[in-house]
C-alpha cells in the first residue's frame, strides 16, 4: 500500500533540528521528495525481516534469551520524550546482550548532540540532525568520547516519540508534526547512505509501546507494520540478528560488498602519491577513502580504484544520487613502494532510473565513432558499468524469486546492450532474495506499472579531471572551455549520433591539466542524452532532420539553461541540435552576469533566470527582445572587455533571431556558434585575471557600479551600436509570439536559484554547481533548485 504523504506539503514549519537551515523551504523540498515515495508494507512481520533484511544465519538457531523486563523502566506519557529515552536505549542493548562481542550494537543517546551534515564542503544551508538513539557497528568499543557527534560511528538511528500518537505513518494522520518526523527518519537514512557507502540503511521509530522498522534505498521507502514493543520482544531482536549477519557485504545488512575500507600498507602507499601531488583533503574525504571496485559490463572483468577525496555530491536521498570521486587506480600490488606515478582521474557513482539508458552506453559508442585524432572537449571511459545489470544476471540464477521479475526483464535487463558475464561475487549456498545494486521495492510491493521508478547502480571511470566553469581564471579560460564543449557537442552529434540534452552550468568542466595541445573545456553527464540505433555514416542511418524518437519528445534539460522552445513544451516538440546551442548561450548569460564586472549589476541575473517554468520561458524573451534594446536601456557591457561584450552580443543576436522566427528558421548551428567563438578568441584586449567572485550588491553598490561603466570605452560603443541597431528591428514581433514577455517586477524578492540551495539541493565551491552568497535573498521555490538540477522522465533529478 502506497502511504499517502500529502500531509507532507501541509507542514509549513520547521522542525527543531532544523535550526541551521533555511527552514520551510527545507521542509517543502524534502515533502516534495518524499511525496508517494512511503510505502506501507502488507508482509507479516516475520517475512519482512526475511525479504528486506536478508541473514546468512538463521535466528532460530541462535538460541538468544530475552528479558520479558527489557523496558520495564520505559514511561510513556506526553512530555516524557527525553526522560524516557535512556530507558529505551536501555532496552534495546538487553535486546543484543546475549551477542558474541564481535558482532553486539552499542546504543547511545544523541538527541542533544550536533549532528551536522558530514560533507563540509558541500554543508551550505543544510540542517544539522541530532537522532535520539544512536546504533554502532558492531563489536564497536563503547568510546563515549569517539561517538561524540560523528557519522562515521553510527550504523542506524532510532527516533522516539513519547507516545503512539507519535507515530507519523497512520494512513489517516496528517500535520507539520507529523510531516517532520518522516522528514528527520529520511534526513538521517540519507546521511548514513551517503557517509557509508550504503545501498539501502534502516531507521528505527518507536511511538509510545509502537514499533515501525523503515528501510530506505534510492528510490522509496518501505515501513513495516506497526509491532508491539513489549509483547513482540522477539521481532525487535530477530531485526538485530539479521542486521548483523548480512549474506553479502559486511558488516552490516546494506553495505556495499564492492568497497571496503583501505588496509594500513594501502592507505601509506596512497598517501606517498597524495604528498607527491600536493593534494589536501578534509577529515571526511579521509574517513570515506575507500576501494571501490570498477566492473565492466562489456566483459565482465574487475577493475580496483582507490576514490580519495569528493568533488561533487547530490545529496538526494531519492534521486541518482550521483557522487563524484577523485581517484587513482589501485595498483599496490604491482608497485608497493609507489615509485610510478598514477594519473589522477574521476570515478563517477549515481542510481539510473531503468527507463534510461547506462551512462556507459553513450561513452562507448562515442569511443568506437570518434578516434583519439578527434576526439575533443570530451572525456574518455577508462572502465566501468551498470553494476545492478550485473549483479541481476547472477542474482536471477539462484534466487526463486527470478521468476517473479521476469515479466519486467526487458527493463531490468535490456536485451541491447547485453551485459557480459559477470564476475560479480554471490554465496551460492544462501543466495540473496533481492538484488541489492538494482532495487525492487516497488515491484515488492506494487505492481510492475511501477518498474520505471526503479534504479540501478551505475560506477564508471574517465580520464579526464576538470573544475566547475565557474572557477574560471580569466574570461579567456572560460570563453574557450566552452568552445571546446561546443566542439565536444558537435562530434557526439556528428559522428556518434548523440544529443546531449542537458547542457548545464555543471557539464562544462575546465580541464585541471591540459596540454599545450589538448582541449582546455570538455561536456560531460550524458545521462539524459538521446542516442540513435546506429551511428551517422551507417548505410541505415536516417537524416538528422527526420529523427522522430519518441524519446525526443520529453521535456529534458535544467530550467535555468532550457530554450525557450523547450520550456514552452508545444505537444510533440522534438528536442534539436539548435536547442542544446541556446543552453550554451544561457550559461554564458548565466555566468558573465555573476561572475565578471559588467554595466547591469548582479541583480540582473535574478531578472533573467527563473526556476518556474512560465516565468522563466517569459523573463528570457524579455532579455532577448527587450532588454538592452530600448534608448532607456543599457545593453549588458563587460568592463575593459571588448571580445566578450561582443561575443555576448552576437550570441543574443543569433538566439532572438531564431526566437522571433518561432523556431521555424534561423536555426543555431555549431559551425555559427563556433565561429562566434573563434573570432572572439583570436580578437586581442582579453584581461587576465578579471574573475570577480558572486557577491551580492547593495543596492548603493549597484548603482556607483553602474554609473562608472555608463562611459565604455569606444571600441565596446562600436560594438553595441552595431548590434543594437539589429536587435532594435526585431522588436515589433514580440507582439507576434505565442507567450508574450513580461518585464520582471524587481519588488518580488524571487531567489537567485542555484547560489541559495536548501537543505537537500545543496552545492558548494567544490561542486560541478556554483556556490555563492549571491541572490541570498528571499525564499522562493527557485532556491530549492540547483543548476544540476534536471527535468525528465518521472522525476526532476
Amino acid at each position: 500500500m502506497s502511504f499517502s504523504s500529502s500531509q507532507l506539503h501541509s507542514s509549513s514549519v520547521c522542525s527543531s533540528t532544523d535550526v541551521d537551515s533555511t527552514g520551510a523551504s527545507v521542509q517543502s523540498g524534502w515533502a516534495s521528495e518524499l511525496d508517494g515515495r512511503i510505502l506501507l508494507s502488507d508482509l507479516p512481520l516475520e517475512d519482512y525481516l526475511d525479504e528486506l533484511v536478508p541473514c546468512s544465519s538463521p535466528y532460530e538457531s541462535a538460541n538468544l534469551t530475552i528479558d520479558a523486563n527489557a523496558f520495564s523502566d520505559y514511561e510513556l506519557g506526553d512530555g516524557l520524550e527525553v526522560k524516557s529515552t535512556p530507558h529505551v536505549r536501555n532496552g534495546l542493548a538487553s535486546l543484543v546482550a546475549d551477542f558474541d562481542d564481535d558482532i553486539r550494537l552499542s546504543f547511545w543517546d544523541s538527541h542533544s548532540g550536533d549532528y551536522r551534515f558530514p560533507l563540509s564542503p558541500f554543508a551550505t544551508n543544510h540542517a544539522k540532525s541530532s537522532p535520539d538513539i544512536s546504533v554502532s557497528f558492531p563489536g564497536a568499543s563503547d568510546d563515549v568520547e569517539a561517538r561524540s557527534s560523528r557519522w562515521e560511528v553510527i550504523s542506524m538511528c532510532v527516533e522516539a516519540k513519547d507516545t503512539e500518537k507519535g507515530d507519523p505513518f497512520l494512513h489517516h494522520k496528517s500535520g507539520a508534526t507529523n510531516a517532520d518526523t518522516i522528514i528527520q527518519l529520511a534526513r538521517n537514512a540519507r546521511t548514513l547512505m551517503l557517509v557509508h557507502g550504503f545501498l539501502y540503511s534502516f531507521v528505527l521509530g518507536i511511538y509510545g509501546d509502537i514499533v515501525r522498522i523503515a528501510r530506505f534505498d534510492r528510490t522509496v521507502c518501505i515501513v513495516s507494520r506497526p509491532f508491539n514493543l513489549r509483547h513482540n520482544l522477539h521481532i525487535l531482536q530477530r531485526f538485530f540478528w539479521h542486521y548483523t549477519h548480512p549474506i553479502i557485504g559486511s558488516p552490516v545488512v546494506g553495505c556495499d560488498p564492492t568497497i571496503r575500507p583501505l588496509t594500513i600498507k594501502e592507505n601509506t602507499w596512497l598517501q606517498k602519491h597524495l604528498a607527491r601531488a600536493c593534494v589536501e583533503r578534509t577529515d571526511m574525504d579521509v574517513f570515506m577513502t575507500r576501494r571501490v571496485e570498477v566492473h565492466n559490463d562489456h566483459d565482465g572483468t574487475v577493475v580496483p580504484y582507490f576514490v580519495y577525496q569528493v568533488v561533487d555530491v547530490n545529496p538526494r536521498l531519492m534521486s541518482r544520487s550521483t557522487i563524484v570521486w577523485r581517484a587513482i587506480k589501485d595498483t599496490y600490488a604491482e608497485d608497493q613502494h609507489a615509485r610510478n606515478v598514477v594519473k589522477p582521474c574521476i570515478l563517477k557513482e549515481s542510481w539510473r532510473h531503468l527507463v534510461r539508458r547506462p551512462e556507459t552506453v553513450f561513452y562507448r559508442r562515442m569511443a568506437s565513432t570518434i578516434s583519439e585524432e578527434e576526439r575533443w572537449g570530451l572525456p574518455r571511459l577508462l572502465a566501468g558499468g551498470d553494476i545492478g545489470q550485473l549483479e541481476l544476471r547472477t542474482w536471477e540464477l539462484c534466487s526463486p524469486h527470478a521468476i517473479g521479475l521476469a515479466y519486467e526483464r526487458h527493463l531490468r535487463l535490456p536485451m541491447s546492450p547485453f551485459p557480459a558475464a559477470s564476475t560479480y561475487r554471490y554465496p551460492p549456498s544462501c543466495p540473496l532474495p533481492w538484488p541489492q545494486h538494482q532495487t525492487v521495492t516497488w515491484a515488492i510491493n506494487m505492481t510492475s506499472k511501477y518498474t520505471y521508478c526503479e534504479r540501478s547502480h551505475m560506477r564508471f571511470v574517465t580520464e579526464e579531471v576538470g573544475r566547475p566553469l565557474t572557477d574560471f581564471r580569466d574570461t579567456k579560460e572560460l570563453v574557450t572551455a566552452m568552445r571546446d564543449a561546443i566542439i565536444g557537442h558537435r562530434l557526439a552529434c556528428n559522428k556518434a549520433g548523440i544529443l546531449h540534452r542537458d547542457v548545464n552550468l555543471g557539464n562544462i568542466l575546465i580541464v585541471d591539466e591540459p596540454s599545450p595541445d589538448g582541449p582546455l573545456g570538455f561536456l560531460h553527464d550524458f545521462d539524459y542524452s538521446y542516442m540513435t540505433d546506429v551511428a551517422p555514416g551507417h548505410e541505415s542511418a536516417p537524416a538528422p532532420s527526420n529523427i522522430d524518437s519518441t524519446e525526443l519528445k520529453e521535456r529534458t534539460g535544467t530550467r535555468y539553461f532550457m530554450s525557450c522552445e523547450i520550456l514552452k513544451g508545444n505537444p510533440g516538440l522534438i528536442h534539436r541540435v539548435y536547442h542544446d546551442l541556446e543552453s550554451f548561450y544561457w550559461v554564458l548569460v548565466w555566468i558573465v552576469l555573476r561572475y565578471t564586472r559588467q554595466n547591469l549589476g548582479k541583480a540582473m541575473s535574478e531578472l533573467v533566470f527563473e526556476y518556474d517554468i512560465d516565468a522563466a520561458l517569459q523573463k528570457k524573451v524579455w532579455w532577448l527582445i527587450m532588454q538592452g534594446n530600448f534608448f532607456d536601456e543599457q545593453p549588458l557591457i563587460i568592463e575593459w572587455n571588448a571580445p566578450l561584450t561582443e561575443l555576448t552580443s552576437k550570441f543574443k543576436s543569433l538566439v532572438a533571431k531564431m526566437l522571433t522566427s518561432h523556431y521555424k528558421d534561423n536555426h543555431l548551428t555549431h559551425e555559427a556558434v563556433l565561429q562566434l567563438f573563434d573570432d572572439a578568441l583570436a580578437q586581442t584586449g582579453w584581461p587576465e585575471e578579471d574573475r570577480v567572485e558572486c557577491i551580492r550588491l547593495d543596492s548603493q553598490s549597484q548603482q556607483d557600479d553602474a554609473e562608472r561603466l555608463r562611459k565604455p570605452s569606444p571600441e565596446i560603443r562600436r560594438i553595441v551600436a552595431n548590434e543594437f541597431s539589429i536587435l532594435k528591428k526585431r522588436c515589433a514581433t514580440v507582439a507576434g509570439l505565442d507567450v508574450p514577455p513580461s518585464i520582471p517586477d524587481e519588488s518580488t524578492g524571487t531567489d537567485a536559484g542555484p547560489s541559495t540551495e536548501t537543505e537537500d539541493r545543496t552545492s558548494s565551491k567544490r561542486f560541478k554547481y556554483e556556490v555563492s552568497t549571491c541572490g541570498s535573498h528571499g525564499a522562493s521555490s527557485l532556491a530549492s533548485r540547483p543548476p544540476g538540477n534536471t527535468v525528465g522522465l518521472a522525476e526532476e533529478e
